[in-house]
């Protein structure tokens, strides 16, 4: 048996899981913008920046263990897109970026289906605004895709 479009998003709209989508964006690629003009501004960042010390870069250099420091996966999807598209910061944040808004959607689609389509917008709103979710969006770190495979996880 076939379940209704509507029962499927637990009583959202596409347009209101879009807007969500697109608020959750705007204010993470804001958030990374302002980060990279500071960031830019600072000297100490500027002396940093081309000698790359991430524990990725470190890989290479005659360092295997430093790949071990974060989760298995973040490291390498970081060395693939790095290789793919040249060693740029902004490649893995704009991906982030996309993630964390995903995962916005999802936790609302989450809320909704578990408690109505209330509780689900509020939730949705939330998670878009909370600003701990929106800084690690934008950090090389891998707690954004950690909280966007959790939020799989529920889905299904």
């Amino acid at each position: 048996m076939r379940r209704s479009h509507k029962s499927a998003l637990a009583g959202l709209s596409l347009r209101t899981l879009g807007l969500l989508f697109g608020l959750a964006l705007v204010l993470r690629l804001g958030h990374g913008l302002a980060m990279a003009r500071a960031l830019l501004r600072q000297s100490h960042h500027r002396r940093w920046h081309p000698r790359g010390s991430s524990h990725v870069d470190r890989v290479g250099r005659g360092h295997p263990e430093a790949v071990f420091w974060h989760p298995p996966g973040y490291p390498y999807f970081l060395g693939l897109l790095w290789s793919l598209v040249g060693k740029s910061f902004l490649w893995p944040r704009l991906l982030q970026a996309l993630l964390g808004a995903l995962s916005v959607v999802l936790t609302a689609w989450i809320g909704a289906r578990t408690f109505g389509p209330r509780v689900g917008l509020a939730a949705g709103l939330g998670a878009a605004g909370y600003g701990t979710l929106i800084y690690f969006d934008g950090e090389l770190l891998p707690p954004t895709w950690r909280f966007s495979f959790s939020c799989s996880r529920w889905r299904l």
